[in-house]
């Protein structure tokens, strides 16, 4: 009897383990597959317009879609940075959407003539491949961000998302655009994703036409203010902050104020926020505002993770950042910088791998270069660090923060005599540009002279540079902590 007890026994937690795993099976995993996000990509829409000058409209278009969709938040979509490197690639569908991990491709053209556009779209889905949905959609170009609108609610309508009151709202809150100045804004945007100097310069350029164009324009606005912001930041060092941030803080709210649901406005204000007012409770809330207005806006969630950086909140930041990257997972910008943010935590060997992983993709990229430099720096491997601090200065042609990266690496390694000529040089070059003030500061903490650096933190105090508030926890900056000049360093830019 003992003995048919533990079989019943047996049996009976047998049955109920197979009807936990049933459940489960069945279930659980049916109903987080009906709930999940769903994921889409925007291949680059085909310029049918014989006119190859407008290339960067039918980018533009394809990025107005992208940004369309990405206000739905049910919806992961791929950011344009990522889907560039498509154009004309000659991959399947199938191969595009394993390589950006998506459901659902998007694929079409752009075509304008006279004072009208007509945008062909059709969506497949990946796995398997099937045409799902292939309409033309005509419509006047003042009209463009209307006919955008009907292709996103379309392609929810087919994927079977279920739009929210607000999501309608902000999907049917378009107005009519100068059509003449949609196209220089787009044109501005095409160059600022370039993320060079020179292509910054023409950007503002183009943002500045648009608006004159324009007045009542707002992504224009927010462009410009994107445009200007990263003139003043310390990694172009084109102008001072207090020259260029009060300007881009001023579009920033203009955009805003034309237009309260553009999320890029609100990304924009945050930034300017964070880095130039130091504000980090108005910066939250826009970041977060932003955020909420497109989920998918990757240079919010990127930018969003810098702010929690600078706190040291190290893992909202990778939250944040990771969650960038998986909207714009070719982006070498965002990629680059999660090997910074391994830096900044001091975990120093994932920060050289990733940095490496950026390179393999794109082995010219000079911010990437400094980046390894730095970190090889901070792990003592300097004649690496100045290896990769030589070929930035090869690749960015003597640009001044390379000069910088590349002295401070000499002094740290004890190379004090190469460290003072390059000091000397880049003295010479701000008698002719700006430099950044924290540039002469690294170099002087690299050579020990920490009187000297602490009157060119000073200055960098002064031009209200945003770079500061790293010093909260860039391992850079360790030499000088224990100084009580650090600590009214700090406290001046809001740390206790």
């Amino acid at each position: 009897k003992a003995n048919h007890l533990f079989i019943y026994i047996t049996i009976a937690i047998l049955l109920c383990l197979t009807a936990l795993y049933l459940y489960y099976k069945y279930y659980i995993e049916n109903s987080a597959k009906t709930t999940s996000t769903k994921s889409i990509a925007v291949l680059p829409l085909k310029n049918l317009s014989t006119d190859t000058a407008q290339e960067y409209f039918a980018d533009g278009i394809t990025e107005a879609l992208i940004g369309a969709l990405g206000k739905l938040k049910k919806l992961r979509v791929i950011s344009l940075t990522s889907v560039l490197r498509y154009k004309e690639s000659g991959k399947s569908i199938p191969e595009i959407a394993d390589e950006l991990d998506v459901q659902y491709i998007v694929e079409g053209s752009v075509q304008s003539y006279e004072d009208k556009v007509r945008i062909t779209a059709q969506l497949v889905r990946a796995d398997p491949e099937s045409l799902l949905w292939s309409e033309p959609y005509d419509d006047h170009q003042k009209d463009i961000l209307n006919l955008i609108s009907e292709v996103t609610q379309s392609i929810a309508g087919e994927i079977k998302i279920e739009l929210s009151t607000k999501e309608s709202k902000k999907l049917k809150s378009t107005y009519i655009v100068n059509p003449e100045a949609y196209q220089l804004y787009l044109h501005g945007r095409y160059q600022w994703n370039k993320r060079t100097p020179e292509s910054l310069a023409r950007s503002i350029e183009f943002f500045q036409r648009a608006i004159n164009e324009d007045s009542t324009l707002a992504p224009a606005y927010s462009g410009l203010a994107d445009a200007l912001a990263l003139f003043g930041s310390l990694e172009y060092g084109v102008y001072p902050p207090k020259d260029v941030m009060p300007k881009a803080k001023d579009v920033a709210l203009t955009s805003i104020r034309l237009d309260p649901l553009l999320a890029e406005g609100h990304a924009s204000l945050a930034n300017i926020y964070l880095f130039y007012d130091w504000n980090w409770e108005a910066a939250r809330k826009e970041f977060e505002k932003a955020i909420d207005l497109n989920p998918n806006y990757a240079t919010a969630h990127h930018w969003y993770g810098t702010y929690f950086i600078t706190l040291g909140k190290f893992k909202k930041a990778f939250e944040e950042i990771n969650t960038a990257l998986s909207i714009d997972p070719n982006s070498r910008v965002i990629s680059v910088d999660v090997g910074w943010f391994y830096q900044y935590s001091r975990e120093y060997d994932q920060a050289v791998q990733y940095i490496k992983n950026t390179l393999e993709l794109e082995p010219d990229f000079v911010i990437a270069h400094l980046n390894l430099g730095f970190t090889y720096t901070l792990q003592d491997r300097y004649n690496e660090a100045i290896q990769s601090f030589q070929k930035a200065k090869e690749l960015s042609g003597d640009y001044p923060l390379s000069l910088a990266a590349l002295s401070y690496s000499l002094a740290v390694s004890g190379k004090n005599d190469e460290a003072m000529l390059l000091l000397n040089k880049l003295k010479n070059i701000s008698q002719k540009r700006y430099v950044p003030a924290l540039y002469f500061a690294l170099i002087y903490m690299g050579l020990n002279d920490m009187d000297q650096a602490f009157d060119w933190i000073e200055k960098a105090l002064e031009e209200h540079s945003g770079y500061l508030l790293y010093f909260n926890v860039d391992p850079k900056v360790d030499r000088l902590r224990s100084e009580p000049r650090f600590k009214k360093v700090l406290k001046e830019i809001g740390f206790n």
